[in-house]
């Protein structure tokens, strides 16, 4: 079968087109751009603010302890971390000590 070529549309079952509209001029999107354009947008916006945040080994140690608080990570026989890179959350000082723990 070939591509599509129909556009991929958002959906808002039950949601007046008014109420739509409003909400995508919110969200700084509209019904007549592509949705790939618009999610691109969203990613990049995103990105800016994360690489505009203070502070970032503060948020990083917050966001980390968070996540080692809930009970599916104490419950875990298998935890994976990842190496943040650029503006990531910067996991290597949590990695190094769960892995201090590891027989």
């Amino acid at each position: 079968m070939g591509k599509s070529t129909r556009k991929p549309r958002l959906a808002f079952p039950s949601v007046a087109p008014v109420e739509v509209a409003l909400f995508l001029l919110w969200c700084g999107m509209s019904e007549t751009v592509p949705l790939a354009e618009q999610k691109q947008r969203m990613r990049k916006q995103a990105l800016a603010k994360r690489k505009a945040q203070e502070n970032k080994d503060e948020i990083s140690r917050n966001i980390v302890a968070k996540f080692r608080e809930l009970p599916a990570y104490h419950d875990a026989h298998t935890v994976l971390f990842y190496i943040g890179v650029r503006s990531e959350v910067r996991t290597t000082v949590d990695l190094a000590r769960e892995l201090k723990r590891v027989p």
